[in-house]
């Protein structure tokens, strides 16, 4: 693990100039830019926890080591290589290293990643409504517009239907004719990746999924505003 984080950290640099990051570092405030650091690496412990609760919904348990782990790694492989391969990579280290079934660990990642879109549709429509009116917004077509506005609303009812199904289909498993779909390879290995998209079912998840989700959001917000800052660039948070 350790051996792959380097290699994807030096595909990560290869081609930034360093002088001309030296030289914009030392522009900047080193506390700063230290502060906006440890702020992000905050962000690491709550999306792995999140997933490590999400695999547990679904029957299996894993390490905090192993889904840290994997967690960092596979963001550094989406950073560093074209197609966002880490988004793959991530949940297939875990399994691996955790011998757990890969098909509850694709689903259980996709379930975040799912929460992460839900996050960033209504951050956007918030976002909107604090910039008020401006030239940017207002060369937008007026159905661009009023659908941008209503995205938190849209991510709400997204949510809402990602519930309703995983509550559908935790009641429907036991049933005789998904009992037989589930006898087959490909229909066990469907049936546990739909139990990694069903951890949001149980209401105690579904809160605590949403509040880190939330909280790692806002430390992505926070880092990044302090980056800029330390970096004397003047943005309202």
């Amino acid at each position: 693990a350790s051996l792959l984080a380097a290699l994807f950290l030096y595909l990560l640099f290869q081609n930034i100039d360093l002088r001309l990051l030296g030289a914009s570092i030392k522009k900047s405030s080193s506390w700063g830019l230290a502060l906006a650091a440890f702020v992000n690496l905050l962000q690491w412990p709550v999306r792995e926890r999140r997933w490590q609760r999400l695999v547990q919904a679904g029957g299996e348990s894993t390490s905090m080591r192993s889904a840290l782990e994997a967690t960092v790694i596979g963001n550094s492989m989406s950073l560093a290589l074209p197609g966002r391969v880490g988004e793959v990579a991530q949940p297939a280290l875990l399994a691996f290293r955790e011998s757990i079934s890969l098909a509850l660990s694709l689903g259980s990642f996709a379930t975040t990643r799912i929460l992460d879109v839900l996050a960033v549709l209504t951050g956007f429509g918030i976002g909107l409504v604090l910039a008020a009116s401006s030239a940017w917004i207002d060369s937008w077509p007026a159905i661009g517009r009023k659908l941008s506005y209503m995205s938190p609303l849209i991510a709400a009812g997204l949510l809402g239907v990602l519930v309703v199904a995983s509550r559908w289909y935790l009641s429907a498993r036991q049933r005789s004719w998904v009992r037989r779909f589930r006898d087959n390879r490909f229909g066990r290995q469907l049936d546990l990746m739909t139990l990694g998209l069903s951890g949001l079912a149980n209401p105690k998840m579904l809160g605590g999924s949403l509040a880190a989700t939330l909280a790692t959001w806002l430390l992505i917000s926070a880092s990044t505003w302090i980056g800029l800052a330390a970096c004397n660039v003047d943005l309202p948070m």
